[in-house]
This record gives C-alpha cells, structure tokens and sequence, in this order.
C-alpha cells in the first residue's frame, strides 16, 4: 500500500494501525472471566486509537462518508459530523470493519455493519466457497417477513449445516430481493459469530434461531405505512415523473436521491408536511430523519411516491 497522497504523518499511522490491532485482538477474546480488567484494557485501548484521530486523520475520512467506495449514511444532505464518524470508526475498526467497500454505514448515530463485511470476513476465515446460503421464499405479511435458510459451510473439521430463521423488518410493498438481500447479511452475521466466537452487535442485531422459533419483533415506534397504501397510488401510476432513476445501483442510494430530486421540485415544506401526513415522519422531525428502511422504499417505488407527492395539497 503506498501512502504518498495522505497528508498524514507515517509514524502516526503506524501508531493507529498498531492501535487498531490491540482493540482488535481484545474485542475478539474469548474472555470468561468476570473480571473488569478485560473492560478497562478495552477501555484503555480505545481511549488511546481516539486520541490518534485527530482532525488531519479524520479530514480525507470524512470525505469517504456517503460515497459507494467508502461508506454510507442515513443522511445523505451532509452526513455526520466528525465526532460521530469518528466514534463509528472505532467501533467499526474494533470489530474489523472498514470505513471504505461500503462495509460500514451511520444510522441513528450508530454503527451498522453491512453484508459487504460480513461476506468479506467469511471469504477470509473459511475461503471462497466453502460456505453458502439456500433461502426459501419469505413469508410474511405488512411491516416484514421470515426467511427459512440453511446455512452450509466448511472447515477444517469437515461439512455443517444449520436452518436459522429471520424475522425482517420491512415496508408493506417490499420486495421478495429486499427481504433475501437482508437475509443474506443476517445468516453472514449468524454464521461470523458461529466460527469465530465473537459478537456482532449492531443496528440490526435481530437474532436467528434454529427452526422453529418464536419470533417477537420489536414494536414499531409508529404504524407501518406504504406509499401504496396511505397515499392512494394506483399501481397504474404514472411511469414519468422526470426522475431518472438508472444511474443508482441499489434503493438506498435511489431513495436518497430521490428525496433531494422531490426537494427541489417541490419545496421542503411540502416534501415534510407529506411525510408527516403519511406517518413517516413526526411533527418535529425532517426528511433527513427518516429511516434506512424507509429511504429503501422510496427508491423501490419512487415512481409512486413522486406521484403521489406531485398530487399531495399541503394544508
């Protein structure tokens, strides 16, 4: 790796890579004791790498931030400032993550390791192909679904197979893809966990079960809601809004997009009071509030959404 374009001291990013290791070796521990000695080097350590990411280390990171090679936000005006990405980082880091490959993105503020991390982990612990994931169709209703998988793999102890099962959240007109794209990062998680004996903890730490579990979802802080459902759209909705949606690769970036295009046509004011018509959003909240989920869904259906936004009288 050449590090010639980083304006950064090379001794100090020696002394971040040196200290990246040690939270690492730590986070990943087997430790069963319950001293707080394993606490306080954790502790320690981290305290240490934070002190290391100064401005100048953080400046060309931040520059990564909402950028498919680096990583993603639920922000896409502006993102995070630097003392959060700064936090993430280390977390992220801790648990082996990188902040570029789309491994890592910010939501709520937290720390959310995608499937990009995970595949890439288990492709360095156990090998191309020596693990895979057989999905069965989800099922489900309004607000999520459950997808059945066996999860195979191999090691040096021979073949394994296990079914887990996931319950996922999700919009009302989610798609079966959207459901298995997140399956695929659960059971990668699942699996992580399984061969290495560390614990993943994150924004969507949803645990699986082997077959047949009890599934208890967790109580939406709102009623579910669907473009499709409360704002009316017929399925022959207009299919030309003046939004070209082919240059974005998945419904993230789409959803984002696809907000900043409805605010500039549209004015904020009616983009937020049509948001909080529809229950995406609170009295008090912005756009830039809402949830992965729900920017997710509005770059599945943006056709709908424009729709129904362009149709929608602010009152």
């Amino acid at each position: 790796m050449t590090n010639a374009l980083v304006k950064v001291e090379q001794a100090k990013i020696q002394a971040i890579d040196d200290t990246t290791s040690q939270c690492r070796e730590i986070f990943a521990q087997k430790e069963d004791s319950e001293s707080i000695g394993h606490e306080l080097v954790l502790a320690s350590a981290i305290g240490q790498l934070r002190s290391l990411l100064t401005d100048d280390v953080m400046t060309p990171i931040m520059a990564l931030q909402n950028s498919a090679l680096g990583f993603k936000t639920d922000k896409p005006d502006g993102g995070y400032p630097p003392d959060v990405v700064r936090d993430v980082m280390i977390e992220a880091k801790t648990m082996g993550a990188r902040m570029r490959g789309n491994e890592v993105n910010i939501i709520a503020k937290g720390c959310y390791l995608t499937k990009n991390f995970f595949m890439r982990a288990l492709n360095k612990y156990l090998g191309h192909g020596n693990w895979h994931f057989i999905h069965e169709t989800p099922r489900g209703g309004n607000g999520g679904a459950v997808v059945k998988t066996k999860i195979i793999w191999s090691d040096s102890n021979g073949q394994h197979e296990q079914e887990v099962e996931h319950a996922i959240r999700g919009m009302g007109n989610a798609t079966a893809d959207l459901y298995l794209g997140k399956a695929d990062r659960k059971c990668g998680k699942w699996l992580l966990e399984n061969i290495t004996g560390e614990r993943f903890v994150d924004g969507d730490s949803d645990e699986a079960t082997p077959v047949t579990p009890i599934i208890k979802p967790a109580a939406p802080t709102r009623p579910p809601v669907t473009v499709e459902a409360d704002a009316e759209v017929k399925e022959d909705a207009p299919a030309s809004t003046g939004f070209d949606h082919t240059q974005y690769d998945n419904p993230l970036d789409c959803g984002g997009a696809v907000l900043d295009y409805a605010m500039e046509k549209h004015g904020k004011k009616k983009l937020t009071a049509f948001l909080v018509k529809h229950n995406y959003l609170q009295p008090d909240q912005k756009p830039n509030d809402l949830s992965d989920d729900t920017v997710n869904t509005l770059g599945t259906h943006h056709e709908r959404f424009l729709s129904a936004l362009k149709d929608f009288e602010v009152e």
